[in-house]
């Protein structure tokens, strides 16, 4: 199956923002977060129509827009781990049906694009030693990340 990868809203409020700076700073004062994005995988039975795209970007646009594009020098995403469903996904694939995209959509699962800053020699391990607050027991944190990178929601 298909997975549409549609980039979303801004992920951390600067209130939780400055707290991972805070916890991160702990452990390498080189290395910040400069701004986090939620990013959308979408399962689909096949390419969606013109209607279906309109429908699946007004379903997947909510919150505050995503900071504009940066010299990043690190990029982490943060998903739910490998074969686990997400509540939020469970809720946003029923919503999605409940809009008429049933036949389209088998799932929609959502994930975190972490954009670091600094000399992120150790960036990685300064994020997984701090960031409690932000990746649950549920999730898992991948290297580097690029939106075309393929991710399967579940697989």
């Amino acid at each position: 199956m298909p997975v549409l990868k549609l980039g979303g809203g801004a992920a951390l409020s600067g209130f939780r923002l400055d707290k991972l700076n805070q916890l991160i700073a702990e452990v390498d004062a080189r290395t910040s977060v400069h701004s986090a994005q939620f990013w959308h995988f979408v399962e689909v039975t096949r390419e969606p129509d013109a209607r279906e795209r309109d429908v699946l970007s007004r379903l997947l646009t909510y919150g505050p827009p995503a900071a504009a594009p940066g010299n990043w020098s690190a990029e982490v995403l943060v998903a739910p781990r490998l074969g686990t469903i997400s509540p939020w996904s469970s809720k946003a694939t029923d919503i999605s049906r409940q809009c008429g995209l049933g036949e389209l959509v088998r799932r929609i699962e959502r994930g975190t694009a972490v954009h670091l800053v600094g000399d992120s020699g150790d960036a990685g391990a300064a994020l997984s030693a701090r960031t409690r607050a932000l990746i649950r027991r549920t999730e898992t944190k991948t290297g580097r990340y690029r939106p075309d990178l393929s991710y399967a929601p579940g697989r």
